[in-house]
């Protein structure tokens, strides 16, 4: 209760004018097990009779004791007031983690967190509520971590530039303390294999627990822009890194050959990035290895100035954490294009000594290689875990394999966490491990879970086998571990849902068949008690995968389609799902998590027609998002279902996948498979869906992408397109189920066909027309812009030259928005506002401009021509102003620019012409829509 005795003291000092001010002498505050808060009065009153039981006071009458029953509320309130002037304090709270026979946890997770802005930490400790203060020695593993913990969170405080502290205050504090606080401009001069940070004193040892969570991480960019920035220094700014997963340190053993490996290789002066590779079945405990690596680190002759985990199984992960890292250090202020978090990412690693990068659960080695150190000027490492034999080769330069226990050791590690057990015990131990597959941490889970509710090995194994728990479990098994959302697996409303499983479409079963599951630790909450999100140790989902039969494989499979196919965003009639964005990535994760367990196992999987479709949908995602790859692999697995379970028939939603997959050949522009299948889109639409049905509009989607196959440059039929383009409008203008997302579309389209056409006249009506629909619409997509481009064209040469410049403007300004600053699409709208603004004499503008766009085109995988054609534009500007004003440095970069553009001109068009018209510029460029 001293916890809450002291943010009472705070909230009353805070409120007097005179006396000493303890809160302006105050910067940070420590909390051990503090019941902040609760679910209600009742629970609070519990914890309070709980606590009293465990301090052996039985049914006390103390005040304390009875006032925390009585005035449960009083202890909330203490809280809401606490709030209030939270902002003025950093907080470090710990928690316990170890709970009393039939009490368990005496102040729970939620209690002990207060879930504000300023909480900076918070950290379990493996104590009882009346132990977590309480060390037996200054070698203890708890105390060791706590004291480094604090030795860190002080060292954070002072050199805090938020801090309010100063002056005298801060000084006194200061000399109270056993060691250095670094100044702003102290520089970390710490060698590859120091042991202790430049601030502290030689004598002074790093803790292990500092290894894991501080990194010098600090950026001092020398631009007001540092995403921008080509250079990046280091200052030493100690943060705390929350992406490590859990370390199982009570239940780690056996693996100590392996961790001597990786720390031998590490200490190699041979290899100036030592990347080593542990290899391995799922849920063999290879990322508790590293994990063990890191935590080990106090023990060894290397410390991490910055510790990096990647997770690493999907590009999607690997794309979010490496923004996230980004930002983190300060590289970037929000999310940019995937190309520029990598570059800046890499730029830093390059700057930037005595960092570890560990790539997580890696399926394929290409796909960490955009996020692999391109340049050894620095000093690295790196370990890489898989469960694919076939990453032991370079750019690795050790790897080793790890396999699962034996049942006899399993079995012995599970009988050596229990404090006791019987000679029958040993038998059902032997079950359970091999029930688990003897992989250690799932081993280590149940231990955990017999040991702490005090129930025999004979009772665990009889909550293991349940049916309805273990129907959700098999279920949860094939989703991506990390972010569940609960409404994943409720379908209460859903009729079909109980015929799938009565767990997913039954409240009350599922209600107890998730109790069963959290009682046992299997899933857990993802951050407070009322979270919506879930979460799956990958070791008892590789256990629960690994034990079932064909069957249970199957029916896992058919509930877990199931579940993703009710909350899956739809593809709407063939447009943008730009407004979907957000709750697509909600699923994305899960739903690249079936898919790549359907193609592992697709021999003994019958999918549905229904998966094919959400895969569609999905894949169409990807398509927008111009990660064409990932789009192209769901779209073919959709098509070979359809094929498979179709025989021959017609179908829309074979259709849809036709269409989808068409549209990726014309990003790739491959206009034979292009033609192709929009062809077999149109045939498979206009037999199965009837002019009465809404979705008839999709068939108006084929015949406008067909339309647009028909009149580039490659295939000249223009007669046919624009009769293609009147066929789209016309379903479009006079059938069910359009919209006007899906009228702004078309129209745009054929506007654009008649202006590249050099129909302006023709081309303005069109424009005008989907330009009106804007307001109707919700949100800006790629289509609303690009008709927002060519009405800036329109009116540029109508003579309405200001207007055109300004809508290029807003054209930019939502391009950045919608796909960040560092998107082809944005280097087109910065090559054309630079454009303009050179033909309007604004000469700064234009020069601005043309750089960003060059800048982009550069750093983004887009077709050939546009960096020549920005490079000779640029560098006819520069050449311009250089000559104006007799600048020969200026004239000089302009005419390597100039030469450079000439240069990969030749390599597409074979000519040595002399380009210097905006027609010659804008023939380097072919002509592409969305």
């Amino acid at each position: 209760m001293g916890g809450l005795v002291l943010k009472r003291a705070l909230t009353i000092v805070r409120n007097r004018s005179s006396g000493f001010n303890l809160s302006k002498s105050s910067a940070g505050l420590v909390f051990f097990a503090t019941p902040h808060r609760g679910s209600d009065a009742a629970k609070l009153a519990a914890m309070g009779s709980d606590l009293m039981k465990v301090l052996q006071l039985g049914k006390s009458t103390t005040k304390s004791a009875h006032e925390l029953k009585e005035f449960s509320a009083s202890v909330q309130d203490i809280h809401t007031n606490f709030i209030d002037i939270s902002r003025q304090y950093q907080v470090l709270s710990f928690s316990e983690l170890k709970g009393y026979p039939g009490i368990g946890l005496v102040v729970d997770d939620y209690s002990s967190h207060m879930e504000i802005d300023t909480e900076r930490y918070k950290i379990g400790i493996a104590a009882t509520h009346t132990d977590i203060c309480r060390f037996p020695s200054d070698s203890n593993g708890n105390y060791m971590m706590v004291i480094d913990m604090l030795q860190m969170f002080v060292r954070q405080l002072m050199v805090d530039p938020d801090n309010d502290m100063a002056g005298e205050s801060f000084n006194t504090i200061k000399a109270t303390l056993p060691y250095r606080i670094p100044s702003k401009d102290t520089r970390d001069s710490r060698s590859a294999h120091s042991r202790d940070f430049s601030w502290q004193d030689s004598s002074k040892k790093t803790g292990a627990s500092e290894s894991i969570t501080s990194a010098s991480i600090g950026i001092n960019s020398l631009s007001d822009e540092p995403w921008k920035s080509n250079h990046i220094s280091t200052t030493p700014k100690t943060q705390l890194t929350n992406r490590l997963p859990y370390f199982f340190e009570q239940g780690f053993c056996f693996r100590d050959e392996e961790l001597k490996m990786i720390s031998d290789h590490f200490r190699d002066e041979k290899f100036k990035i030592p990347a080593f590779g542990i290899y391995g079945e799922g849920g063999v405990g290879k990322t508790q290895i590293a994990l063990r690596h890191i935590y080990s680190q106090s023990q060894e002759t290397q410390t991490y100035k910055a510790i990096f985990w990647f997770q690493a199984d999907t590009e999607d992960k690997l794309a979010n954490d490496c923004d996230a890292i980004t930002i983190q250090l300060g590289l970037q202020e929000k999310r940019s294009s995937l190309e520029e978090a990598r570059r800046l990412f890499n730029l830093w690693l390059q700057d930037t000594s005595d960092w570890l990068l560990v790539f997580d659960n890696v399926e394929d080695m290409s796909m960490v290689a955009p996020y692999w150190p391109t340049s050894i000027s620095s000093r690295g490492y790196i370990i890489v875990t898989s469960r694919n034999p076939q990453i032991a080769r370079a750019p690795l330069t050790l790897s080793r394999g790890v396999e699962s226990f034996s049942i006899v050791d399993g079995t012995k590690m599970l009988l050596s966490e229990l404090s006791s057990y019987t000679q029958d015990e040993e038998i059902v131990a032997s079950e359970i491990t091999t029930k688990l597959g003897a992989l250690p941490l799932a081993i280590h889970h149940l231990a955990c879970f017999a040991r702490d509710r005090q129930i025999s090995l004979s009772e665990v194994l009889k909550l293991y086998e349940e049916e309805e728990g273990m129907v959700l479990l098999d279920t949860i098994s094939l989703f991506d571990p990390d972010s569940i959302p609960t409404h994943l697996i409720e379908h209460f409303k859903t009729p079909k849902a109980v015929l799938i499983s009565s767990a997913l479409g039954n409240r009350g079963l599922h209600s107890k068949a998730m109790s069963n599951l959290y009682s046992r630790s299997l899933v857990r909450k993802k951050g407070s008690r009322t979270s919506h999100i879930l979460s799956i140790h990958r070791l008892i989902q590789s256990a629960v995968r690994r034990r079932w039969t064909d069957r249970q494989r199957m029916s896992a499979f058919s509930k877990a389609a199931f579940c993703i196919e009710q909350v899956y965003p739809r593809q709407v009639k063939g447009q943008s799902m730009a407004e979907m964005y957000s709750e697509c990535a909600t699923y994305n994760s899960h739903m690249l998590s079936i898919h790549e367990y359907f193609c592992r196992n697709k021999d003994q999987l019958v999918p549905t027609v229904e998966y094919a479709e959400i895969l569609a949908h999905c894949g169409w995602y990807y398509y927008e998002r111009a990660q064409l790859s990932t789009s192209m692999e769901i779209l073919r697995t959709a098509e070979q279902i359809c094929l498979r379970l179709l025989e021959g028939k017609m179908n829309p939603t074979l259709g849809l996948v036709y269409n989808n997959i068409s549209c990726i050949y014309s990003a790739r522009r491959q206009r034979k498979e292009n033609m192709e299948y929009i062809r077999l889109a149109i045939r498979h639409r206009e037999a199965s869906i009837s002019r009465d049905d809404p979705e008839i509009q999709q068939l108006g989607i084929s015949y406008m992408n067909y339309a647009n196959v028909l009149q580039s440059r490659s295939v000249m039929q223009l007669e046919e397109a624009e009769t293609y383009y009147m066929k789209a409008l016309e379903i479009r203008e006079n059938c069910p189920g359009a919209t006007p997302e899906g009228l702004e579309l078309t129209l745009n389209a054929i506007g654009s066909f008649k202006f590249i056409a050099g129909d302006l006249k023709g081309s303005q009506p069109y424009i005008e027309r989907a330009i009106a629909l804007h307001s109707q619409l919700k949100v800006d997509t790629t289509f609303t812009l690009h008709t927002l481009y060519v009405w800036g064209d329109i009116q540029w040469a109508i003579g309405m030259r200001h207007d055109g410049y300004q809508t290029q403007l807003r054209c930019l300004e939502g391009m950045k928005r919608l796909e960040g600053e560092y998107h082809w699409m944005t280097g087109v709208s910065y090559h054309k506002v630079g454009c303009f603004a050179h033909m309007l004499g604004k000469e700064s503008e234009a020069i601005k401009n043309l750089r960003a766009a060059l800048q982009t085109f550069r750093g983004v995988d887009c077709a050939p021509g546009f960096v020549p054609r920005t490079c000779l534009v640029l560098g006819k500007v520069l050449v311009e102003k250089g000559q104006r004003l007799d600048d020969t440095d200026i004239i000089t970069e302009g005419e390597g620019l100039k030469q450079e553009g000439s240069d990969l001109a030749f390599a597409i068009t074979g000519r040595r012409d002399n380009m210097e018209t905006t027609r010659d510029f804008d023939e380097l460029v072919a002509r592409s829509y969305r």
